[in-house]
């Protein structure tokens, strides 16, 4: 398919490719998340050793022994937030979206994080324990946000609060309340590199060296798609029955047909089942090549009147 004249490609496939540069630079100047301390044991990371980067995980066990410790926060982004792990504190999601460009959950400013994190007490240091109720596609996507942000250690509950209940752990009904009021200054600002714009997507689905990858039910994908995306099934794909991460050696197996040695763009409707994708492919999987988390989704997509197929 020709590119649509409609969008001038060139410029920004440039700061496209210089985007990875950054983006390298930076993950290399990121440092370790600090060792976690239980009961006298330093634990730098949960059982799960099959995964590219094991420090981003937590299991309901490990998050049992973390409650209460000082400057770690159980941070739930469920929709509801009426059923909570005990300890955790809630932040409604929608205070961290808006409008824009057609996607009625596009990101906030930078500075809107800035406000609401400092707002309930969670600093630079503070250790981020997120976890939602919906299959954990709300907390990947606080998750993906904090670490663009330089955030120093945030990690995602396995399994999210269903893992939790399934534990035998009890479950409250109302969240706790925040720490004080703190500043929050984001150590960089990393969202131009780790995501991808219509521009970009464009230049992607006719490029031999990028997989566009799109995490929507059957009926959305059967409604249109991006021309050439390789369709995955959210959360079947990449969960087991009991809510947690599949094994990497499986993950691996379940997505041998997309191309190794391609870059991937993750996409959905509004940039919730696509940041579950990116933490998959980025933290699980260790994909050898770029992964970028399309905001805008298949609503700014069309929005943009770009070319579909069926």
């Amino acid at each position: 398919m020709k590119k649509t004249s409609n969008f001038p490609l060139l410029i920004p496939a440039i700061a496209f490719a210089l985007s990875f540069g950054l983006l390298a630079s930076c993950e290399r100047r990121q440092p370790p998340p600090p060792p976690i301390v239980i009961a006298d044991t330093t634990i730098v990371s949960m059982a799960r050793l099959d995964m590219h980067n094991p420090d981003v995980l937590v299991d309901a066990a490990m998050l049992a022994g973390m409650i209460g410790m000082p400057n770690v926060v159980v941070l739930d982004v469920s929709p509801a937030g009426n059923n909570l792990i005990p300890g955790a504190i809630w932040i409604d999601r929608t205070t961290l979206l808006r409008y824009v460009d057609g996607n009625p959950h596009g990101t906030e400013t930078l500075a809107t994080f800035e406000r609401v994190l400092g707002a309930n007490g969670i600093g630079n240091n503070t250790t981020v324990i997120v976890y939602d109720d919906a299959n954990g596609m709300h907390a990947s996507r606080i998750f993906f946000h904090l670490k663009a942000m330089g955030h120093r250690d945030v990690r995602l509950l396995d399994g999210g609060l269903g893992a939790w209940i399934a534990s035998g752990y009890p479950i409250v009904h109302s969240p706790a309340a925040p720490g004080p009021l703190v500043t929050y200054t984001s150590a960089q600002n990393n969202m131009d590199a780790l995501s991808a714009n219509i521009n970009h997507v464009l230049y992607a689905k006719d490029s031999p060296e990028w997989s566009i990858l799109d995490i929507r039910t059957q009926s959305e994908w059967d409604a249109g798609r991006i021309p050439g995306a390789i369709q995955l099934t959210f959360p079947g794909q990449f969960l087991n029955p009991d809510f947690t991460i599949r094994p990497r050696a499986e993950l691996e197996q379940i997505f041998a047909h997309i191309p190794r040695d391609t870059n991937l763009i993750t996409y959905c409707g509004g940039g919730f089942r696509a940041t579950f994708a990116h933490f998959i492919f980025t933290h699980v999987m260790g994909w050898p090549n770029a992964v970028l988390f399309y905001d805008g989704g298949w609503f700014n997509y069309t929005w943009a009147g770009a070319p579909a197929e069926w």
